[in-house]
């Protein structure tokens, strides 16, 4: 008889200790994929950002990176604005027209996104009122896997504050939207005629690059249940394009459409299936490019984020989830194919 119950004693501890690797694992992957374990530092901290004697001068480097790329976009907005939007380019007609193009929204909503992102890390960095509001949070991540659990479960019923909530929907509405102008204007407007300058260069290309690199840098994770916030940015600009056009909007040409794909008095029916296209497969079959994106960056750094440790430390223990978590299962399937197919081969000469 005790030798039966320190056998189940035993079972118990090992489920107990499986649980609490599920646990350790779940919580980097619900951390990216969900807003389950969302809390505000998330949205203001670097990948990298660590607890302990190193984490003021990480976070102030991340600081500065959020203003200065923040400012740079702004700049090259406000050039963009004085040089098309006002007139000043001697080619460009009806410059006033300059609002009517989802390029130009998708700028500002970009311009928007990095100063308030800006403005909150900076609130945080360095206003110790909120270092001290988030003192609890950090220590968070130094207590045993059960008891973050248990954290993450509370805070997954008390949502995020309001200005940090806007700034992770602008997060992921722009990072769509960039890479929607993107392939829009490479893939179906741009041809070997046009004229690029490094206006249009930044607008259609530069504006994408700084969304890839944000999603490197920023710990702000992608959810896959918000891809309806580019939806609704798609449903919006496409409802514009159809009113625009019905009260009898023409693009810088004087012609009747915004974009020739959106030529509804060619050909409503074309026109309306790319809105619907745009609206139901290609923002959120964008979203789900920049999840897996964020997935694959949070896979590298996400060992590393939260340990006061050593950075070859860190390193030791990427290498260590790589291999437990991809390299052993695969060695392992791959043997179980080669034995099977030899034995099959073994067998058949037998019986030959």
């Amino acid at each position: 008889m005790a030798a039966v119950e320190e056998k189940k004693q035993g079972t118990r501890e090992g489920e107990e200790e499986e649980k609490g690797g599920e646990g350790k694992g779940g919580e980097n992957e619900r951390g990216i994929m969900s807003s389950e374990v969302l809390s505000n530092i998330h949205l203001v901290t670097s990948r990298w950002y660590r607890t302990g004697n190193g984490a003021t001068r990480s976070q102030r480097l991340f600081c500065v990176y959020r203003i200065l790329i923040a400012l740079y976009w702004s700049a090259w907005l406000i050039y963009c604005g004085i040089d098309r939007g006002l007139g000043l380019s001697e080619t460009v007609p009806n410059h006033w027209k300059w609002f009517i193009f989802l390029t130009h929204w998708t700028a500002v909503m970009l311009a928007v996104y990095l100063l308030w992102a800006a403005a909150l890390c900076y609130g945080f960095t360095f206003g110790q009122h909120v270092l001290s509001k988030y003192k609890a949070t950090l220590q968070e991540h130094l207590l045993p896997s059960d008891e973050r659990d248990l954290l993450a479960t509370q805070e997954n019923s008390s949502p995020i504050s309001g200005p940090y909530k806007v700034c992770w929907y602008l997060h992921n509405l722009v990072g769509c939207a960039t890479f929607y102008v993107m392939a829009l204007y490479w893939f179906v407007i741009y041809t070997p005629d046009t004229k690029s300058d490094l206006i249009n260069y930044h607008i259609h290309g530069v504006n994408f690059l700084i969304m890839l690199v944000d999603s490197i840098v920023s710990a702000t994770p992608y959810s896959v249940w918000n891809a309806g916030q580019p939806m609704g940015y798609m449903a919006l600009y496409g409802s514009f394009t159809y009113v625009y056009w019905a009260y009898g909007g023409t693009n810088v040409e004087n012609k009747p459409y915004i974009y020739p794909i959106l030529d509804y008095a060619d050909d409503f029916k074309d026109a309306l299936k790319f809105n619907l296209i745009s609206l139901f497969l290609i923002a959120p079959g964008m979203h789900l490019i920049m999840c897996a994106w964020n997935f694959l960056w949070n896979m590298a750094f996400g060992p590393m984020r939260n340990l006061d440790v050593p950075r070859s430390e860190w390193v030791m223990a990427l290498v260590k989830d790589m291999r437990d978590r991809y390299l052993t299962p695969l060695a392992n399937r791959l043997h179980q194919i080669w034995k099977r197919w030899r034995g099959e081969t073994v067998a058949a000469n037998i019986v030959a």
